[in-house]
């Protein structure tokens, strides 16, 4: 008999997995049976990491001896039930994957299957007596947001369970293999229900989302200066995670009410085996009209044709080119296995680059908080204003581009070290400061920036308060956990920004500690996440634009609009001019073009990316 008969595609047959009843160490019998999602029937899913390919144990499926990953037989072992048989999808068992055609369709279909289950097991690994008090930890305080961590009041947790060596373990359990894979990403989303299980414990995903409300709450208000004692390194990768889990629980509020690009950009550094899942991963998570065409994963295509058709078709359907805010410099830079080329418009989703590296100028942690606010294309501005983008084959997309300005000088790139972002150092202040030389900013502090009768600008702001704007991309981080937007006016805090790198300057080496002014250390915060990996440059044109360029920008690049976009970019000339072929360079703060000013000084024209 065949162990896995035929499934009727057009009707979306699922097979199911019935694991007997069983104790812990019995061995495990399963069978499998087929359903239609079309007629709704009841299963859980497994939500896990294959792990160690290697290191396999058997299980019978229908009477067959059959080999599992040691992780999987752990999770079997640990879901089955004393007194009566579950009926649950996992993939490595439930799909065919020798059959190509099956695992095309089974996966394009995958959001479907996490979607209809009735709950949804994370399974995060064995239970240790390390592990076991921080899940009580968790759920202790998702129980009680009004519980301090701080032992200091009166309505507060037990110092032992706030230790240093809890954090050490809440690390440990927030870094396990679950928490870096793409698909999991999907999986944890889509779930109605989503329980979190390590070992014979499972503790509901609400624990672990009040968990964060609390973790974020207490350190930003009441226990902040609990949380100032803990060793700061730790803390801040801390910070990290919760903040993964914070957004979590947004997307699973959301579903599928969010852009495709919003949710691959958050989960672009996690893993995957095939890098063709860094697209096929998160196809089920959005439906229209978040996502315009139908992409049908086949694993027979090259990666570089995924991702390229994947790009192409997204932003042709939508006339929306958010994608082109996931091309990074570091991606022109590296070999590739996967891929021999890239069409300069395209993310290269395997680029392995630094988490302050990779991000855009203007993302923030909080998939809530992008800054839709922005529009240089007059998105914000003139929202009757239509856009053309279309994609040929092989490697064009062509569109409409307002080309504004000129880069006539650039500034020494500052890249990325592997010093805490939140802190200031001097060769910072070192960088900044010939940035400054650059734009003879202080052989006159006091010049206008704008010297031009160019309406819906700030035709009072000078030379000095511009550069600063230039310096945080007019963003301050309002918060651990959010940013506050500058718009045309004077961004509030760049005074105090102004002093304490002064203030900074004057002690060489010396970073600037927590105990300095908060307003002050917020705002060297969204210096330094504006300025990594970039360059500042001004333009050679009448008017000279300051503003931030990706490090690989150059003498002579132009300075440009995207319809469709909204901020403003680099891009290159490609081969013969009467071609109008550019190369993309990346995002560009340009300050004054921030809001569709630059459509007042240049029309759109067609162009073609290659």
């Amino acid at each position: 008999m065949k162990l896995y008969p035929n499934l009727n595609f057009h009707a979306k047959q699922i097979r199911l997995l019935e694991i007997q009843q069983g104790a812990y160490p019995d061995e495990l019998l399963c069978n499998l049976s087929i359903a239609a999602l079309t007629e709704r029937p009841q299963y859980d899913a497994l939500s896990y990491v294959w792990g160690d390919g290697l290191a396999k144990k058997p299980i019978m499926l229908d009477g067959t001896p059959v080999r599992v990953t040691e992780n999987l037989d752990a999770a079997m072992r640990h879901l089955r039930r004393l007194d009566k048989s579950i009926f649950i999808w996992i993939d490595a068992l439930c799909i065919d994957q020798a059959n190509t055609p099956e695992r095309n369709h089974q996966v394009s279909i995958m959001g479907d299957v996490y979607r209809g289950a009735q709950q949804v097991f994370a399974w995060l690994g064995e239970l240790d007596a390390e592990t076991d008090k921080v899940l009580s930890m968790i759920e202790i305080f998702g129980s009680d947001l009004m519980l301090h961590w701080d032992s200091a009041f009166p309505h507060a947790i037990s110092e032992d369970m706030v230790s240093s060596s809890q954090f050490v373990g809440l690390c440990r359990l927030l870094n396990r293999p679950w928490w870096t894979r793409v698909w999991t990403a999907q999986e944890a989303i889509l779930a109605k229900r989503l329980l979190f299980v390590c070992g014979k414990r499972r503790v509901d995903a609400a624990s672990f989302f009040d968990f964060t409300t609390s973790f974020a709450r207490h350190m930003s208000y009441c226990c902040g200066q609990f949380f100032l004692s803990q060793q700061q390194s730790m803390l801040m990768g801390l910070r990290y995670q919760v903040d993964s889990l914070y957004t979590m629980q947004y997307f699973r509020y959301q579903k599928s009410n969010t852009p495709i690009s919003t949710q691959m950009s958050h989960y672009r550094t996690r893993s995957c085996k095939d890098p063709r899942d860094k697209i096929y991963g998160f196809i089920g998570f959005s439906e229209p009209p978040f996502i315009l065409v139908d992409i049908q994963p086949d694993y027979s295509l090259s990666t570089q044709s995924v991702y390229e058709e994947f790009a192409g078709r997204i932003m042709e359907s939508s006339k929306v080119l958010d994608l082109l805010r996931e091309v990074f410099p570091e991606q022109s830079l590296q070999s590739n296995p996967w891929i021999k080329y890239l069409p300069s418009w395209v993310p290269d989703w395997t680029t392995n680059a630094t988490l302050d590296a990779i991000r855009p100028i203007f993302q923030t942690r909080q998939p809530h908080s992008t800054l839709r606010q922005y529009g240089a294309d007059h998105s914000q501005v003139k929202r009757n204003v239509s856009t053309s983008v279309s994609y040929h084959k092989p490697g064009k997309l062509a569109l409409q581009a307002a080309i504004f300005g000129v880069i006539g000088a650039l500034g020494d790139p500052r890249k990325e070290s592997e010093r805490e972002v939140a802190t200031a150092r001097f060769d910072d202040v070192v960088t900044i400061h010939r940035w400054r030389s650059l734009a003879h900013i202080d052989a006159k502090p006091d010049r206008l920036y704008f010297n031009t009768n160019q309406p819906n600008v700030n035709k009072d702001e000078t030379v000095e308060d511009a550069f600063w704007e230039v310096l945080c991309a007019s963003i301050l981080l309002a918060s651990p956990d959010g940013l506050s937007i500058g718009g045309q006016t004077q961004v509030q805090g760049v005074p105090e920004a102004r002093a304490a790198y002064a203030e900074a300057a004057k002690s060489l080496g010396t970073p600037m500690q927590h105990s300095q002014e908060q307003r002050a250390t917020q705002v060297v915060s969204s210096i330094l996440e504006s300025i990594g990996s970039r360059r500042f440059f001004i333009s050679s044109n009448q008017h000279r634009w300051m503003g931030l360029a990706p490090f690989t920008a150059q003498d002579g690049d132009q300075v440009a609009v995207l319809g469709g976009l909204i901020v403003p970019c680099i891009i290159r000339r490609h081969g013969d001019p009467e071609k109008n072929e550019w190369t993309y360079v990346g995002e560009a703060y340009v300050h004054g073009a921030m809001n569709g000013e630059a459509l007042d000084l240049a029309d759109y024209e067609n162009i073609v990316l290659v």
